[in-house]
């Protein structure tokens, strides 16, 4: 039997769709909303995408049984970026991509390699979120300039299972 798992590099696809260019519906973002978004891939660290998801525990304890009983309860996104400020020639893309309180999608592709084009019916995430403040990086020797952010979920509309349509 082969083996079909895949690591996060080269197998992970991070776009910032802006608001200005809107996702209709987040269970079905089409090829063309994705296309108008911001590909951050490249600039990203390897530990640089946070999605921080939790989900909160709705106590159903008594005080007859000594067993702690838990349902399900809310669920939670506390996502993060992080990644490389550059000097190419156009400018420092993540730096300046991350503006405070600016609204949009981070949208993550897994599992399909890297350079392949989004297309329909791909599986994707979307987060629609809200920028956070930039934090420029701490000086250290032998590191790179780095930019990160926290995002913050604007609308419950997040989808884990979205499919790419036409």
């Amino acid at each position: 039997m082969p083996i079909t798992r895949y690591p996060f590099e080269e197998f992970t696809k991070v776009i910032w769709v802006d608001i200005a260019d809107d996702i209709g519906d987040t269970a079905a973002p089409t090829v063309a909303e994705l296309g108008a978004g911001t590909d951050i891939t490249c600039f990203l660290t390897k530990d640089g995408l946070k999605l921080g998801v939790t989900t909160a525990g709705v106590d159903g304890s008594s005080l007859c049984n000594r067993v702690d009983i838990e349902s399900a309860g809310s669920v939670g996104y506390k996502p993060m970026i992080k990644g490389y400020r550059d000097r190419e020639s156009g400018g420092d893309t993540l730096w300046n991509l991350i503006v405070w309180s600016d609204t949009g999608f981070l949208v993550v592709r897994r599992g399909i390699a890297y350079a392949t084009a989004i297309t329909a019916a791909q599986k994707v995430e979307v987060y629609p979120a809200q920028m956070g403040q930039k934090a420029p990086s701490d000086s250290s020797g032998n590191t790179n300039n780095m930019v990160e952010a926290p995002l913050f979920i604007r609308d419950a509309a997040v989808n884990l299972d979205a499919t790419v349509a036409a």
